[in-house]
């Protein structure tokens, strides 16, 4: 399923930086909206698509590792905050790519978005196809 992915990866620092603002807003989105559960990759374009380069080589991999067994995760002691707990361990939950266009927050389940990626001749996904393989559209 992922065999065709290590074509698209790399970006760049300044759309990590334009990705953060776009973050947090969906990460509140998400506090007032409990039942949209899962785990989130965000990420963000200008245009009316995403090139999948935008992803990090581990992104997709871990997304669906999480969805199909869940994952522990283990807070770092060298973390000068304070810390919650020592570790958490969460079950498998649905993952999600989540895309902020000029028009919206598209969240996609992330088989959906693999089969996607696997299937399609091009290096990117425009927001039209996206909108159809979406789980949910948000208009924030």
């Amino acid at each position: 399923m992922l065999g065709m992915l290590s074509k698209y990866y790399g970006r760049s620092t300044s759309m990590i930086k334009r990705e953060a603002k776009h973050t947090v807003v969906w990460g509140n989105y998400l506090r007032n909206n409990k039942s949209f559960v899962g785990i989130f990759e965000v990420k963000q374009t200008r245009g009316d698509r995403l090139y999948f380069s935008a992803f990090e080589p581990q992104q997709i991999t871990s997304l669906v590792a999480v969805e199909e067994n869940g994952y522990v995760h283990k807070f770092s002691d060298a973390d000068p905050r304070l810390k919650m707990a020592d570790i958490s361990s969460v079950p498998p939950l649905p993952a999600y790519v989540v895309i902020k266009f000029p028009e919206a927050f598209v969240a996609i389940r992330i088989g959906d978005f693999v089969k996607f990626m696997n299937e399609t001749e091009n290096n990117y996904i425009k927001y039209s196809e996206c909108v159809a393989i979406a789980t949910k559209q948000v208009y924030l």
